[in-house]
């Protein structure tokens, strides 16, 4: 390039800056205070308080047109039309103004394509109604930067055809005078050229702790963040290859209504799509570290948003689902320290979480016929048109027609009730009278009954069978307006309920259920026969009937007892693992995630139903219509592999029924969890539409580093086709890992500051570092070791402690290793890797990878005592110091 092309170049690129910066500005004047009182925080400070600032703004519009303030273009693209025309694209996140002079596209439309090919590409583009083939002459990537008034881009690319790209370190500098001699530029260690370009991909040095901002993807990421919304796709990928970047750069455009087309738009609720969606993260320091990224984008983000699982399933378990207990329901106490299940079923849960789903089918199906039976046999004659009509549905259970026999009960729902409610009125009376004799001989049965009935501890006996069905609801004994003796008499209810019917059909009780041992309490108190057989007759019909009233809430509500049922039968047959919980009301994260998945699957089958969806907003499907509240139009999940194939079924039954927007980013190598997604298949019994693509690029990683983590992949027997490959033409060339053997615990820190200190006169300034320590309870004590050795230099370390405390830019930073997936720094220390070969042997090595990949340049790691032997292939990578 010549110098006057390079002037020319340069003048163009910064006046139309500084143009789209004043058009914004202009139309910025008259949107409210909102807008005036960020745009003033831009004026005086470029840092993430803006960010945060323009993020609590609601309105996208005048979101669009601060970011446009704060950063007016990202690319600069030459294109050449079929018939030999030449136009240049400016390229920026968002749109919202129009500039005499200039083409600008957002990065989320079709034209914003451009920015990720390189020169010599041809490209097919939308432009207004017509469909164009345009070839890309040059690409110059911008970094806008505004410094004392002036704009300027800093260490942006320059792409020509058969050429390698230039890093600009600034475009300003390109049309400056020159104002220093020869002289001067050689004691600067530099040459004039050197100042205006350099050839190949420049490393940029990681200051901060921060996703690395990543404004234009490159075109396999494009590719993949522009497909429709109705898609579900897994990212694979080593660490360092934007895969984090390209799920929130897809979110920003499906955020973006102008960047949709009609289908998408036809899946969509206008009013509601910018706030239905979800994120999930493996902890809470990876959620803080992607919402500055989030709001880059343009994208709000809240806790509401960006959520661990852990946090959302105790939500959707104790307050949607019903599953765990709290003072007003609920059927299990969930204990996170214990394990219930068996090494093989948390290692591979698909077969097991089958079974479950299984039993609870066959359950249901089992009562239904039972019920059929019952009904045929007690319905009284004036019921038998509908009785026929009911049973007529019952024999396509068998053939898995669940679902079409719940639509055919629901037409019969006006009939079936009248039936019950006269059954009902006769029992009621039965009881009353019954309780009242008691009362009358006995003013005290109900309190002596109330402290019976507490001395009774909790079994794990069934009562009888289909006792459930004995009461319209049971939630009468959740009232908090009911006393002790009022709960009392309520239990005499359903013992009289339950062993009536037992003696109308010729059963037995359970010796231990406790209806037997309310019997045996009352002795002679206990009606006559023929008594408990006229109720135990009209019980049964009632009992028989209820069975297919509202009959689909089970298939969603009863998966709790449904799976307490199945672990009890498990136990007994030694099955699965199981351990044996220290009460039957206790439940392990694996039971938890398998009960929730089941519930939120049957929820979904049964909403897509006609007979429901029609009627949604009708008062008896209010816990369908609760669940399907919770459905969201994306859902995306960072460091998949992190989770259980449960867990992410979990996460992709969450997205609408309409989109089934399901997007997840991860590397099986970097699994560092016990119960994380393992292989392929996994995901393919997750949904039948999930795909996976696979992106190898790695823009983090210096050339040293990248080769040292390739080889300890080999050496681990990871998966090596998530082997990272650096683009064509980095420069980033880095140094070799440092070791040091053999140090106590004041000589670690000792070495660590003396890394530290050599990292700073390497760099010229203190760029981020982490140090990784094996557990939580190193964390502390490192960090006042290592403030103590870094005094001198006026440095401090910062115990992060539960990945909670970000310190300050400066700080050096230490983690318990578990904690910094996702992350990124120009340097990380490794603490005592042969102290975490010994307690955690099977996953070490792939902790080390995890901790080694989070470095861009500088890379150290010590040993208490030696490197562990499985790592002794790689002594010769490392270096005793830089």
């Amino acid at each position: 390039m010549s110098a006057s092309e390079a002037v020319e170049l340069a003048n163009n690129a910064l006046g139309v800056i500084q143009e789209i910066e004043n058009r914004a500005s202009e139309k910025l004047a008259n949107r409210g205070s909102d807008a005036t009182g960020a745009l003033a925080a831009i004026n005086t400070f470029n840092g993430s308080t803006v960010v945060d600032r323009i993020a609590a703004i609601t309105d996208s519009v005048t979101q669009s047109l601060l970011n446009l303030v704060r950063e007016p273009a990202i690319s600069r693209v030459t294109v050449e039309r079929d018939d030999g025309e030449i136009d240049t694209y400016y390229i920026c996140r968002t749109t919202g103004i129009s500039l005499n002079g200039a083409k600008l596209a957002s990065y989320r439309t079709d034209l914003g394509r451009l920015a990720s090919r390189g020169a010599g590409d041809e490209v097919e583009v939308q432009i207004g109604d017509t469909r164009v083939v345009l070839r890309v002459l040059e690409n110059l990537e911008l970094k806008p930067n505004k410094a004392d008034g002036q704009w300027d881009s800093i260490g942006g690319i320059w792409r020509r055809e058969d050429e390698p790209p230039q890093t600009i370190p600034s475009l300003r500098k390109l049309i400056a005078p020159h104002d220093q001699d020869d002289f001067a530029a050689m004691l600067a260690g530099n040459t004039d050229d050197e100042q205006k370009f350099v050839e190949g991909l420049r490393h940029q040095i990681r200051s901060a702790m921060a996703l690395r901002d990543q404004a234009i993807l490159d075109k396999f990421q494009d590719d993949i963040f522009r497909l429709p919304i109705d898609r579900q796709l897994i990212i694979l990928g080593p660490p360092g290859t934007g895969k984090t970047t390209t799920l929130i750069k897809r979110l920003g455009q499906k955020l973006d209504w102008e960047a949709l087309d009609e289908h998408e738009r036809s899946l969509l609720n206008a009013a509601h799509y910018r706030s239905r969606w979800v994120m999930f993260t493996p902890s809470e320091l990876l959620k803080h570290y992607v919402k500055e990224a989030f709001s880059r984008e343009n994208v709000p983000a809240s806790d509401e948003h960006i959520k661990t699982w852990a946090k959302r399933r105790h939500e959707l378990a104790r307050s949607v689902f019903g599953i765990l207990k709290t003072n007003t329901g609920g059927t299990f106490i969930l204990k996170e320290d214990r394990h219930h299940c068996g090494t093989e079923t948390i290692d591979d849960p698909c077969h097991w979480f089958d079974a479950v789903k299984a039993f609870h089918r066959h359950r249901i199906i089992k009562d239904l016929q039972e019920g059929a039976a019952l009904l045929s046999d007690s319905a009284p004659e004036h019921t038998r048109p509908v009785v026929d009509q009911v049973l007529s549905a019952v024999p396509n259970t068998e053939s898995g027609q669940l679902l079409e026999a719940y639509a055919a009960w629901n037409d019969l729902e006006d009939r079936i009730e009248p039936l019950l409610r006269a059954s009902r009125e006769k029992t009621d009376k039965l009881i009353r009278e019954q309780g009242n004799l008691l009362y009358n001989k006995n003013k005290k049965v109900f309190s002596e009954l109330a402290s019976f009935l507490d001395s009774l501890g909790q079994s794990d006996d069934e009562d009888d069978d289909g006792e459930e069905f004995d009461d319209d609801s049971g939630e009468e004994t959740t009232q908090p307006s009911h006393n002790e003796v009022q709960k009392a008499f309520l239990a005499f209810q359903r013992f009289l309920q339950s062993y009536a019917r037992s003696r109308y059909r010729g059963r037995s009780l359970g010796k231990t259920s406790r209806a037997a041992r309310i019997r045996d309490w009352l002795d002679e108190r206990v009606p006559s026969d023929e008594w408990l057989k006229s109720l135990g007759g009209e019980m049964t019909f009632q009992n028989a009937l209820r069975r297919f009233r509202n009959a689909w809430k089970r298939y969603v509500l009863d998966v709790p007892i449904s799976y307490r049922a199945f672990r009890r039968q498990c136990l007994l047959d030694q099955t699965y693992g199981y351990q044996r919980p220290e009460s039957p009301t206790h439940i392990d994260t694996t039971e938890l995630d398998a009960i929730l998945l089941l519930m939120l699957s049957s929820a979904r089958e049964l909403i897509q139903q006609d007979f429901v969806r029609r009627h949604l907003d009708q008062p008896r499907f209010t816990e369908l219509l609760r669940i399907s509240n919770q459905f969201q139009y994306q859902v995306l999940v960072d460091e998949a592999t992190d989770f259980s194939a449960l867990q992410l079924a979990c996460m992709e039954n969450l997205s609408d029924p309409r989109t089934r927007s399901f997007f997840a980013c991860g590397d099986f190598n970097q699994r560092i969890t016990g119960n994380g997604l393992r292989n392929l298949e996994q995901l393919q019994w997750i949904s039948d539409r999930l795909r996976y693509r696979r992106i190898n690029t790695v823009y983090r990683q210096s050339r040293l580093l990248n080769a040292f983590a390739s080889e300890l992949l080999s050496l681990m027997g990871g998966d090596l086709e998530a082997s990272g490959n650096l683009p064509e033409h980095s420069t980033h060339e880095g140094v070799m890992p440092a070791l040091a053997e053999n140090l106590d615990s004041k000589s670690i820190s000792s070495w660590l500051a003396d890394r530290i200190g050599e990292i700073e006169r390497l760099v010229r300034e203190m760029p981020s570092i982490a140090v990784l320590v094996p557990s939580e309870k190193h964390v502390k004590p490192m960090a006042e070791a290592l403030t103590e050795q870094l005094e001198s230099i006026n440095l401090r370390a910062v115990a992060c402690v539960d990945g909670q405390t970000l310190g300050d830019e400066t700080d050096v930073r230490v983690f318990d290793m578990q904690h910094i997936k996702g992350l990124e720094f120009e340097a990380v220390f490794f603490v005592g890797v042969d102290e975490l070969a010994t307690t955690k042997p099977e996953l070490f090595e792939r902790y080390l990878y995890v901790g080694a990949t989070r470095a861009a340049t500088y890379l150290g790691v010590t040993c208490h005592h030696a490197l562990p032997a499985r790592l002794k292939a790689l002594q010769q990578r490392f270096v005793e110091s830089w």
